[in-house]
Parts: C-alpha cells; structure tokens; sequence
C-alpha cells in the first residue's frame, strides 16, 4: 500500500499547541496531552488513507481539494497535492473554519 508523506503548516502546528495548551490551563495537563495525541493520531491516519476525509463544504476550497477530518470536537483541514498531506488548520467545530482561509 502506497503511503503520503503528513507536513504540517505552521499555522496547524500553532493551533495544536494552543489547544493542548488550553486543555492542559482547563482541565490538566493528562486531559491537554491526550486531546493533542487523539489529534495526531488521526492525522498520522491520512498517510494510508489521505482521502477518507471529506471534501470542506465551502465550494471555493472544495474546488481547490481541501478536505475535513473530524476527531470529537475539532476539525483538521488538509490538502493533497502529489505524494504529500499538508495540514493547514486544527480548529474548534464550534468555530466558521472556512474563514481562515480568507
């Protein structure tokens, strides 16, 4: 089975740190590190199955080939182009994600 290589942007490796970050102040460092490796662990996924997450339901970066994971209540934003994943965004499902991009 051909896998993906997984590259996170900048931007979603900032935002990964600021949930584990906000979990850790909230609720213990045990519940930040578990959320942030509950993340990671789903994104480690798309290096075998880069398209089980869905296209984003904005039709501009769904032309474009952004796709959605969702892992409890956070959403990954990743693309695929030729060999390699990049993930652009780990955010809240409470928030209007699509609006990062613009």
């Amino acid at each position: 089975m051909k896998t993906h290589k997984v590259e996170f942007l900048e931007p979603s490796l900032q935002e990964l740190r600021e949930i584990e970050n906000y979990y850790s102040a909230e609720f213990g460092v045990t519940s930040g590190k578990k959320i942030a490796g509950k993340i990671v662990k789903a994104i480690r996924k798309l290096k075998k199955f880069p398209y089980s997450g869905v296209l984003i339901h904005d039709k501009e970066l769904s032309s474009q080939g952004y796709r959605t994971i969702f892992i409890d209540s956070f959403v990954v934003v990743y693309r695929i182009i030729e060999e390699v994943v990049y993930i652009y965004h780990v955010a809240s499902t409470q928030t209007e994600y699509t609006m990062l991009f613009k």
